[in-house]
């Protein structure tokens, strides 16, 4: 994916309040790197498709601002999250650290849960607003081939099994 696009993609899991980068151009082999869930892509993307037993926002601890976009009010979040869920995919523009955007999308399995979730990261200049639906296509093509590959037949979305 990464040489694909030109950006960085990480592959994340969540961990209570945070998204774990466990694979990547942002982590070393051995290391898995921790980002608050509320402040990236990735993290909206878990947060957005819960697994059974994950707790919601309701469950964070303050939202914290890491830049003047960063969402802080947890209204504002769950929109936002109603957002990310009607259009398949989160965007994080500057709002985890600035010059920085990021497009992910869910690796969904048989309960509609995020087993993990995929992005794409660069500047503004090479994730433009008009080639944003370009890297979607890309990032979802290879979720849906770490969906066959990470999850079991009987665990894999209606979506992967079709």
């Amino acid at each position: 994916l990464a040489r694909r696009t030109g950006a960085t993609a990480d592959l994340a899991l969540r961990s209570g309040p945070h998204a774990v980068i466990v694979a990547g151009g942002s982590v070393t082999p051995k290391v898995g790197l921790r980002r608050p869930l509320h402040s990236t892509a990735l993290g909206k993307v878990l947060l957005a498709w819960p697994r059974p037993g994950e707790a919601g926002t309701q469950s964070l601890p303050p939202l914290r601002a890491f830049t003047d976009r960063t969402i802080v009010d947890r209204e504002r979040l769950a929109e936002e999250l109603e957002r990310v869920r009607a259009q398949r995919y989160a965007l994080n523009d500057g709002e985890s650290a600035l010059g920085v955007r990021t497009v992910a999308v869910p690796v969904l399995d048989n309960l509609g849960s995020a087993r993990c979730a995929l992005a794409v990261r660069g500047t503004p200049d090479l994730i433009a607003g008009d080639r944003v639906e370009w890297f979607l296509e890309q990032a979802r093509a290879c979720a849906g081939a770490l969906e066959v590959l990470l999850l079991p037949p009987s665990q894999r979305s209606t979506a992967a099994a079709a």
